[in-house]
């Protein structure tokens, strides 16, 4: 019997899981934002709510079972990487397999959407004010008269502020987020990385906002709208600066030779790439103290990788490769991809020149480059950046 994994598909498969299931609690948080809202007083309306409940309770557990589902798949793949690693794979895909269960799941999605978008709403022709019957559909707090009526003076007032006018006026434009106009790209990588995870969070719930606009009927047109529109618009261009600067990477450089030469194997590799004589430690240059080095010299250090970065793998324990037991591993990043649950990394390395057993100080020997899969959170794993300004 042959076995196989494709685990691009299988990570595309559970990322696909994880947005669906993101999807379908969207959807209902939306019909559960509009039945709270609903200007509706009545025995039948405890009835829907109740119901509405038991509804998003069952929807719950479908898509939590969704996310475990793609977890399940994700620890899947990386151990066939970390086995296709240890073996110099890759292993024989499995052809249509995965592409039989998408499709399946597929079909499961779209009736979950279908029985979301076919609840029947509660409908009234007619409602009743003091004095005054005015025939129109009444839902979710949204009327539709038959003629263009007006608010009569001795109309009920509501409690709730009227919002401010909005105009779509360029210079009237403003952007509530701290990531407006004035932002500055911060130099420190820590700072830079969760700036970005932020600005992705505020683009996401802008993008939920206007989709609750379109549901409640505002066109293209509406003031609010292009608002909306134009902040996300702005916030994905500074989005998109923040990531090209995480793409440029780290400039490289070269370490001077009164302290390369004092290197052997990978240290005297890196030690070509970057300059690393800012977190030089005479008698702790192994490997493994790299990132110690790093961080109490004042260096940027953390677990994600980026291009031009120092890859610094502990002796001991690691989830990735095998490593000296003493003195750890330090490999050069060439490259980067983001991909679902963690990095695709490409490196290059270089091996200890030895004469009757004994390192050679000074050089190294050029060893194959790699490219593996670096989970999003990996033990025994740090990368160096640059020296904190």
């Amino acid at each position: 019997m042959r076995i196989g994994m494709d685990t691009g598909q299988v990570r595309m498969m559970a990322s696909r899981l994880r947005r669906e299931a993101d999807a379908i609690d969207g959807h209902m948080a939306s019909i559960r934002a509009s039945v709270e809202g609903a200007n509706w007083q009545s025995q039948a309306r405890e009835e829907y709510v109740s119901n509405l409940e038991a509804l998003l309770r069952v929807n719950a557990k479908t898509t939590q079972a969704m996310r475990l589902m793609a977890q399940a798949a994700e620890r899947k793949a990386e151990q066939w990487e970390m086995l296709a690693n240890k073996f110099n794979g890759p292993f024989i895909s499995i052809g249509n397999i995965w592409k039989e269960f998408t499709d399946s799941l597929s079909n499961v999605i779209q009736k979950v959407r279908g029985i979301i978008k076919g609840i029947n709403w509660p409908k009234i022709e007619t409602f009743v004010t003091p004095g005054l019957i005015i025939p129109g559909v009444f839902l979710f707090n949204k009327i539709s008269p038959s003629w263009d009526w007006k608010k009569p003076e001795w109309w009920p007032k509501s409690n709730k502020s009227e919002p401010a006018a909005v105009t779509n006026k360029q210079d009237e434009f403003t952007i509530n987020s701290r990531f407006g106009e004035n932002y500055k790209i911060p130099d420190k990588w820590s700072e830079k990385f969760n700036d970005e995870k932020e600005l992705s969070s505020e683009i996401r719930n802008l993008e939920l906002r206007l989709e609750e606009m379109e549901k409640m009927g505002k066109g293209q047109s509406d003031p609010d709208v292009i608002k909306v529109s134009n902040e996300i618009s702005f916030l994905k261009n500074q989005l998109s600066n923040i990531e090209k600067s995480i793409e440029l990477g780290i400039p490289g450089g070269k370490t001077p030779a009164n302290y390369a030469n004092g290197l052997a194997g990978c240290t005297n590799y890196l030690a070509q790439k970057r300059d690393i004589s800012g977190f030089w430690k005479g008698g702790h240059m192994n490997a493994t103290y790299w990132d110690d080095n790093a961080r109490s010299a004042g260096f940027d250090v953390g677990s994600r990788p980026i291009k031009g970065s120092i890859m610094v793998i502990e002796a001991g324990n690691n989830s990735l490769m095998k490593v000296d037991a003493e003195a750890g591993h330090v490999l050069y990043v060439e490259n980067v991809q983001n991909v679902e649950g963690g990095y695709m990394v490409s490196v290059s390395h270089g091996g200890v020149a030895r004469e009757n057993g004994k390192a050679i100080y000074g050089t190294y020997i050029p060893l194959k480059p790699k490219t593996f899969f670096v989970p999003t959170e990996a033990a025994g794993i740090n990368f160096i950046y640059d020296k904190n300004l």
